[in-house]
């Protein structure tokens, strides 16, 4: 890893930063965020091979390769104190366990990254950044020098080609270790999908289900994934041209479209019918044959009645799901296609 990290730290001395397809870029409000809030309140303690819970509203994993390194604390001393930069939490990344270097890999390419970063160490070493495309391509690399003060410093890059599928965070020291961050942004690659109302209202779990597993493979080609629900409980899809954001309180939930709403159910039949049950991941599997993988479901070209008509591409559609909770119902967040 050592050596990895100072081949590639030599061959870019001297070059520009951010080389190949990927810019630097200033601070900006993504469609999904991240400063590890939830994933400290689900129990991630001690450190892992990768965050429990995901990244990004459950579109990305942030992991620590070949060991056990990944850390969310609510601050970390060294040769200095580093606090949290917003909320109560941040991540880190530590040699021990066998861990490294950090790696955030997307579930669905995408277009911007950044957010705050920051080390607690002693040594004023190296850190780069490694971007890939969803082919593993190198697409773009840049750098920057540590300060090693305990303080948070903003970075962000843009993809002007391909989109980034994974991104590789390495420090020059500690094996490619203690690089801190906090506060994070990413937006997806165009077409892909973008989340409303999220984080949705917590279910009987303990935590929110959510679309951020969809997907888009052409104009007005979707498919829905919804994951981190209620295991055993079932559920379908709604669909809707309005946004409704934050959304109306209805039961356990917040129902986030507006009027006229498409219920793809059993009533809908044929390939409108979503009907699905969680498993004990938390994952909607299919249970009508409307799914080419098994879970989730794909949207067909007709809508249901309501709306009515076809699915035209250049219009925007927000998608839910509805689920039973226990006793009582909630909603997903929504993705927005188009």
């Amino acid at each position: 890893m050592q050596a990895r990290t100072l081949a590639l730290v030599l061959a870019l001395t001297g070059a520009a930063p951010a080389a190949a397809q990927v810019v630097q870029i200033g601070p900006f409000s993504g469609a999904f965020n991240e400063s590890f809030e939830t994933q400290a309140a689900a129990g991630m303690s001690g450190f892992q091979p990768c965050v429990i819970g995901r990244v990004f509203q459950g579109t990305a994993d942030l992991c620590s390769p070949g060991g056990a390194g990944a850390h969310i604390t609510g601050g970390w001393s060294f040769a200095c104190q580093l606090n949290p930069f917003s909320g109560t939490w941040l991540y880190g990344t530590s040699q021990n366990n066998g861990g490294g270097y950090c790696e955030y890999t997307f579930d669905n390419p995408i277009r911007r990254f950044g957010g705050y970063f920051g080390t607690n160490t002693p040594l004023a070493g190296t850190v780069t950044l490694e971007f890939y495309d969803a082919s593993n391509n190198l697409i773009g690399t840049d750098q920057y020098a540590v300060i090693n003060d305990c303080s948070w410093t903003w970075r962000g890059w843009e993809s002007t080609g391909a989109g980034i599928s994974r991104i590789d965070v390495i420090n020059s020291d500690y094996g490619g270790a203690r690089v801190m961050m906090d506060a994070f942004e990413v937006d997806p690659d165009a077409g892909g999908p973008v989340l409303h109302c999220s984080p949705a209202n917590n279910h009987s779990g303990g935590t929110f289900a959510t679309l951020a597993g969809s997907s888009v493979s052409g104009p007005g080609v979707f498919h829905l994934e919804c994951t981190n629900g209620p295991p055993a409980e079932f559920g379908y899809f709604l669909v809707s041209l309005i946004l409704v954001d934050p959304g109306t309180p209805i039961s356990n939930g917040m129902l986030c479209l507006g009027a006229p709403i498409g219920r793809y159910a059993p009533a809908a039949g044929g390939n409108l019918n979503s009907f699905g049950a969680f498993d004990a991941n938390g994952t909607l599997q299919n249970q009508v044959g409307t799914s080419s993988v098994g879970s989730g479901f794909d949207v067909p070209a007709n809508l249901p009645t309501p709306p009515g008509g076809v699915i035209t591409a250049g219009t925007s559609y927000y998608f839910q799901c509805w689920f039973r909770d226990g006793n009582r119902s909630n909603f997903s967040d929504v993705v927005q296609f188009q």
